[in-house]
């Protein structure tokens, strides 16, 4: 029985430090370079615990990676992206940490997305966020998530009180055409105005396929199309 409480201990030891090792000389030499600060849950929510919901896209453990400004990829890292506060959340020994803001610090692969921070106009006021790229060619598109925090109701006559609670808005969607900043779209007429080079095969496209831009798939079916002219 003896030998057996050791063994396990041996066990738990071995398992809890191999978790403890660090990921790779290259997020060791990332960690040094750059100022991680530790993120506080709730601080920013007006110490409110009690709400509903997420702010959160999460991802599986050890499946992101981060993309650095030479090209150099840092994989089997855990991150999860902040739509509340639009930031971007490293895991490291069980802790997250806000991932700076720094152009270094190029892009983000969290399992099927590909975020960039980036520079871009929205209504006519440049503005920075984390944008997720839904296509790329000469016309890229991007998308922009979006969450609220509802107000907490107090009990009512027949109803119980309820939290605050995180609620998702509808996406925004961007274009980048070659180098430019990307520019908010919101229907067929905004996605014309800002391809004018091939402004009649587009409004035909539109047309034919019956594009509303209520949903997202049309978006992505117009700048497609209008990479492969």
């Amino acid at each position: 029985m003896k030998i057996n409480l050791i063994l396990l201990l041996l066990f738990i030891s071995t398992i809890y430090s191999l978790s403890q090792r660090p990921i790779s000389p290259e997020f060791d030499k990332l960690w040094e370079d750059f100022r991680f600060e530790k993120f506080a849950e709730g601080e920013h929510l007006n110490n409110n615990q009690n709400y509903k919901g997420s702010p959160y896209l999460d991802f599986d453990e050890n499946s992101c990676a981060l993309i650095l400004l030479n090209a150099q990829k840092i994989e089997g890292l855990t991150i999860r992206y902040n739509i509340y506060h639009d930031q971007m959340e490293l895991k490291r020994e069980g802790i997250y940490y806000v991932i700076p803001r720094q152009k270094e610090l190029a892009a983000f692969q969290l399992a099927g997305h590909h975020f960039k921070y980036l520079i871009f106009s929205d209504k006519n006021q440049i503005t920075t966020g984390n944008l997720e790229v839904l296509t790329e060619g000469k016309c890229t598109l991007y998308k922009q998530f979006h969450v609220f925090l509802a107000d907490a109701q107090p009990a009512k006559p027949y109803q119980e009180p309820k939290p605050a609670e995180f609620k998702s808005k509808a996406s925004t969607y961007f274009i980048g055409v070659e180098e430019k900043t990307p520019i908010k779209i919101k229907n067929g007429k905004d996605l014309l105005g800002l391809l004018p080079d091939h402004h009649d095969e587009m409004a035909l496209f539109i047309k034919t396929n019956k594009l509303t831009f209520r949903q997202e798939d049309d978006f992505i079916k117009a700048i497609a199309y209008y990479n492969s002219l």
